[in-house]
């Protein structure tokens, strides 16, 4: 089984989104997005496992944010 290509990005280009922390996960069959850190919300094929598929994706925000706070 291949592994899908993750796309991790600003979820609105342009915006305020360095402030607010926001942030979107895409792949072929997933999106994630995160709004100010407090709003979140996720499409997915997998509806057995959403629960656990958002409280991965909002780790993976997590990760991303502290990356990016220790790369500045």
């Amino acid at each position: 089984m291949a592994i899908e290509n993750y796309q991790i990005r600003k979820a609105y280009p342009g915006s305020h989104s360095d402030k607010y922390g926001e942030l979107e996960i895409v792949s072929e069959n997933l999106v994630y997005t995160e709004l100010q850190n407090t709003h979140s919300g996720l499409q997915c094929n997998n509806m057995n496992n959403e629960k656990l598929i958002h409280d991965k994706c909002r780790q993976v925000s997590k990760l991303i944010k502290e990356i990016d706070q220790l790369n500045k």
